[in-house]
């Protein structure tokens, strides 16, 4: 049997009282949330390690080759050689083209893999990058079509003897940061502005350390440098060039 004294409120009372003042705010205390590694897999995850990896190769392959070819061009500016540098430099192009061709396939297998697997996230992210190496492709593979059809034409025909009746050469420097946070010269641009005979203008650019690094090294290289310096305007050069790329085999003043 079960005594209530007065002034006392059963415990019971007391539990349906308070459900009862509180009918939709629940008590204080945890709030239920969602685990957090099911929050954590519906964030996007990129892509994979073997997408990272092949991506990194191939930039570090293609990054290293061209780095040592622009580095050589610097010391090969005319003749032969230098026809044969730019026609490496047209397969390389062509070999990158087809590298990126081949991670366009790969990126887009991913990225219908991962929509098929409910990762939207991740497939828009495969998407994004393939239309983005599809274009670096497509430019590459035209404009080492471009420069190697004259290559080839080149190849095939020889050089032609052209006269120049007006030369001006201009340079660039191009400066690059130092540990004392002042510029320093990397390297510069040579310009040589050539008016040919029938009134058409062809200019050849080359790459040197220094300003007079062309004078330096005699030969072609000094006769077209110091003819086109001291003679800045009409002048009485005769060249011997690959027509169609545009590379110097001989030069000479008459």
């Amino acid at each position: 049997m079960t005594r209530t004294r007065p002034g006392l409120v059963h415990p019971t009372h007391i539990s349906e009282t308070m459900s009862n003042h509180y009918p939709t705010t629940p008590p204080p205390g945890p709030v239920n949330r969602p685990p957090a590694s099911s929050m954590i897999e519906r964030l996007p995850r990129g892509f994979s390690a073997r997408a990272n990896l092949l991506a990194f190769v191939v930039i570090g392959f293609f990054g290293t080759i061209a780095y040592a070819f622009a580095s050589l061009g610097r010391y090969v500016h005319f003749g032969f050689w230098r026809l044969v540098w730019v026609a490496a430099w047209c397969v390389i192009g062509l070999i990158a083209a087809i590298a990126c061709a081949l991670l366009c396939t790969y990126l887009r297998k991913r990225g219908h893999r991962a929509q098929a697997g409910g990762n939207a996230s991740s497939g828009k992210l495969y998407a994004i990058v393939t239309i983005a190496v599809g274009v670096i492709g497509t430019v590459v593979i035209v404009v080492s079509g471009v420069y190697g059809i004259a290559v080839a034409r080149d190849f095939a025909e020889g050089p032609h003897t052209m006269k120049v009746t007006s030369c001006q050469l201009t340079q660039k420097a191009h400066y690059k940061p130092s540990d004392n946070h002042s510029k320093v010269i990397d390297y510069y641009d040579n310009h040589f502005a050539m008016t040919l005979e029938d009134g058409t203008t062809r200019t050849l650019t080359l790459e040197t350390e220094s300003s007079d690094d062309l004078a330096k090294e005699g030969g072609i290289s000094a006769i077209i440098y110091e003819t086109c310096k001291a003679r800045s305007g009409a002048t009485s050069l005769t060249v011997d060039v690959y027509s169609h790329s545009w590379i110097v085999v001989d030069a000479r003043v008459e």
